[in-house]
């Protein structure tokens, strides 16, 4: 397990950065499971509007149900500023770890998404419930999945449960073309990880939302 961290000397003032992990009992398994998202997924700051695709995760010595997210003080480059509420959106699609092992004896993660044509949830391999998503938003713009302190939820069995938000380009105006091509090849890159062949990190910064009240990625 990750190294606690002690927050009597901590500097970090930004309440985005520390998470619930619900009952004590279950804490090494809700740190474990954040920890796989700091090589996949960017992490998004509300409170100062920012998205860091160079972070680790700890849990905070003396407090069982906490963990705090450290962005790297010295990858400056890794650190998106100017990043309104309003360019990330939730897509009412969750990660969650899977029940059965790989063959390596490692626990893989699923996909659980709202089917488009029956309304009922269903959970699917990440890799492939991500495919399914990925071809939904081609020719519209680039699916791109960040986390966000809220997005930790946890289910009636106490298995923690991973909502993803995105980021909407179309609602990035106050950035530049160049800026946002970086930060959506960053998010892309984080999330190739997650795929056995990574997804292409050519993105079109042009892209508006037609629509803002399908903000989902049912597939």
């Amino acid at each position: 397990m990750s190294k606690a961290y002690d927050m009597s000397k901590s500097m970090v003032k930004n309440n985005d950065l520390i998470w619930n992990l619900g009952e004590k009992r279950y804490q090494e398994r809700s740190v474990g499971f954040l920890k796989r998202f700091e090589n996949t997924l960017c992490l998004f700051s509300g409170s100062v509007r920012q998205l860091y695709s160079n972070y680790e995760i700890h849990p905070v010595a003396a407090n069982d149900n906490k963990a705090i997210a450290l962005p790297n003080p010295y990858a400056y480059h890794d650190t998106f500023n100017h990043v309104p509420d309003s360019a990330v959106v939730p897509t009412g699609v969750f990660i969650t770890p899977s029940e059965a092992a790989n063959d390596d004896g490692r626990r893989s993660l699923s996909l659980v998404y709202r089917s488009r044509k029956t309304g009922t949830y269903k959970t699917v391999p990440l890799e492939e419930g991500l495919r399914r998503i990925q071809r939904r938003f081609e020719g519209r713009e680039p699916f791109l999945p960040v986390i966000v302190n809220s997005d930790l939820k946890f289910r009636n069995n106490n298995q923690p449960l991973m909502h993803l938000h995105r980021i909407n380009l179309g609602q990035l105006d106050n950035l530049s073309q160049f800026q946002k091509h970086d930060m959506a090849r960053s998010i892309q890159t984080k999330m190739g990880s997650l795929l056995s062949q990574p997804c292409p990190t050519s993105v079109n910064a042009d892209s508006k939302q037609t629509s803002t009240s399908n903000t989902g990625a049912t597939v």
